[in-house]
């Protein structure tokens, strides 16, 4: 038996309260996960549409090394899975003088390379442990439309652990060359 109560009390329903409260976690669960997509999206430059998005800037996702070739320090994105390298600087409309991506095997190999949804030219250096083994001038983006099938392929004529991907024409003006060193600092700093 329910407690008395008088005619101007509300109605009595127990279930009331706990299904307001279920529906205001759910309202609420949906916003945050609405919220952290959004925010996702937007630090992977994914979404071109949110401002800021131009991703003339390194990565916010990847680990960050710096690499020292012909004086010059370049600040790269390191991409050592294989979803990062097969991405690779696709999508970037820009790329700073001193900006770049390094790809990282765990094996040596002759890693060959391809320009798929590339927008900008680039220098390509294949590097064995710390020595430049070969290095691609200037490879331009593809043509709009042009199929996967018709890409050029660049490898080096020797294995290599590295690659460096850098602004087209940094290479020469750097004076890069087969056998030059190159340093890595992978701190993150």
């Amino acid at each position: 038996m329910y407690p008395s109560r008088s005619r101007s009390d509300p109605p009595f329903r127990p279930w009331a309260g706990r299904a307001a409260q279920r529906d205001a976690r759910l309202a609420l669960a949906t916003l945050a996960v609405l919220a952290l997509a959004a925010l996702a999206l937007a630090a992977s430059g994914a979404w071109s549409g949110w401002p800021g998005a131009a991703r003339a800037e390194l990565s916010a996702h990847l680990p960050k090394a710096k690499v020292r070739a012909g004086g010059q320090v370049f600040r790269v994105d390191v991409a050592e899975l294989p979803a990062d390298q097969a991405r690779g600087l696709g999508g970037r409309k820009a790329l700073r003088p001193d900006e770049g991506m390094l790809f990282v095997y765990r094996e040596k190999g002759q890693p060959a390379f391809w320009m798929h949804g590339m927008l900008i030219s680039i220098d390509m250096l294949w590097i064995d442990n710390d020595r430049i083994v070969h290095i691609v001038h200037r490879a331009p983006p593809p043509a709009p439309g042009t199929p996967d099938a018709q890409l050029p392929l660049y490898e080096p004529p020797r294995p290599a652990n590295f690659v460096l991907e850098i602004a087209a024409g940094r290479a020469e003006a750097l004076g890069l060359k087969p056998g030059d060193r190159v340093e890595f600092d992978f701190s993150g700093r």
